[in-house]
């Protein structure tokens, strides 16, 4: 959520305080369920249509804050598992 907190543009600074996380057990299995109560954090995070006066006026980029920072986790989370598994067959003599 660090990381995600960091990426979050900041105009008033609201948006970057209402990230959340907490532990969830489901299925026999622990997730991390990540939100963010402001109304506006979806349209920020995927992008949105400027609409003004029943006309379009453009469209807003989305700035993808959690899922870069989601993206980025798994590659690290990856890289320390095998990161252990290989500490592991060492300590047990079954890699060098």
């Amino acid at each position: 959520i660090g990381k995600t907190m960091l990426r979050t543009p900041v105009d008033t600074g609201a948006l970057r305080e209402f990230w959340q996380a907490r532990p969830v057990e489901q299925n026999g299995g622990l997730y991390l369920h990540i939100r963010n109560d402001r109304d506006y954090a979806t349209h920020v995070e995927y992008g949105h249509r400027v609409v003004s006066h029943g006309k379009e006026r453009g469209y807003v980029e989305g700035r993808y804050m959690m899922t870069r920072s989601l993206t980025d986790m798994q590659l690290t989370v990856e890289q320390d598992y095998m990161r252990e598994i290989d500490n592991l067959l060492r300590r047990c003599g079954l890699a060098e």
